[in-house]
């Protein structure tokens, strides 16, 4: 009774292992979007420029006064 509830354990933990085991495996093959574009300089800058001009312009803080 004592060996099959070790082999039992031993099975589970192998089991759950196999589980976090392809899950890693899983998750590093695939590539964010993110890592595409931030990897390459010229893509930054483009996406940079690009929601630079999305962007209405900045207003003046300061209407009236001095300065």
């Amino acid at each position: 009774m004592e060996v099959r509830r070790k082999l039992e354990y031993i099975a589970s933990f192998f089991a759950a292992f196999l589980l976090v085991l392809s899950l890693a495996v899983t998750a590093h093959s695939q590539e964010s979007s993110c890592i595409k574009c931030h990897t390459s300089t010229k893509k930054l800058i483009e996406l940079t420029r690009a929601l630079a001009a999305k962007r209405p312009p900045q207003k003046s803080t300061e209407t009236a006064g001095e300065g």
